[in-house]
């Protein structure tokens, strides 16, 4: 009877659980909590000491990050402009970016041309006013940049000159600048050499056309 009951007594011994770990854990959590509260009751009190009420301090913005926080508007600071400068009246505004998008050989290149021609000509537009056609020796330097380059181009430009030769004289004097070349405005290399050559002309460009964009998108 002694060995089987010691028996069963070692059988209970080794069912019995390991000894429980779980308060020793919640405890080490509830003591953690305990500092974070004291490190927020700090915060609370330096921030009201400094004036604040809030205890959240954002870090600085920096780099790019500024300017698209000042570039944030709520609805009660948002004002008409009625006194800004158009390019074609109705049609392109002065620091804006518009596209021409249409099936092939819809004529978009020649609808380009046609327009980029009346802005360096400074005349009107198919009846539609054109800023500084009325201003004496306003120039309105326009680059148009072929993309696909070729002598595709060139031919058109020629058609224009000889079936409008009233705007091709009005635009022979530097208005008007072709760039026959491939970019990749995807990257970064392409864009800045471009400012860059832009930059080094006399006057800064009112238009810049570029024709196609397809052509310069890159891997993108």
């Amino acid at each position: 009877m002694t060995d089987v009951s010691n028996g069963r007594a070692a059988l209970q011994s080794c069912s019995d659980p390991r000894p429980d770990k779980t308060q020793n854990i919640s405890s080490t959590y509830d003591h953690a909590s305990v500092g974070f509260d004291g490190l927020d009751c700090q915060d609370r009190d330096h921030m009201t000491k400094m004036g604040r009420s809030s205890t959240f301090i954002a870090p600085a913005l920096t780099g790019r990050a500024v300017k698209l926080r000042e570039a944030m508007q709520s609805l009660s600071d948002i004002r008409p402009h009625l006194t800004s400068r158009y390019l074609v009246k109705g049609w392109l505004d002065r620091g804006g970016a518009s596209v021409v998008y249409g099936e092939p050989n819809a004529g978009k290149t020649f609808f380009a041309l046609d327009l980029a021609f009346h802005i360096a000509a400074r005349l009107p537009w198919h009846g539609v006013r054109v800023d500084g056609q009325a201003v004496i020796n306003h120039k309105c330097r326009v680059i148009y940049i072929a993309c696909e380059g070729g002598t595709g181009v060139d031919n058109r430009v020629e058609a224009m000159k000889l079936e409008r030769p009233d705007i091709a004289a009005h635009a022979s004097n530097g208005s008007f600048t072709l760039m026959k070349i491939g970019m990749d405005l995807h990257g970064q290399l392409d864009a800045e050499a471009l400012v860059n050559a832009i930059s080094e002309l006399n006057e800064k460009p009112t238009l810049i056309v570029v024709d196609t964009l397809a052509r310069t998108m890159g891997d993108g």
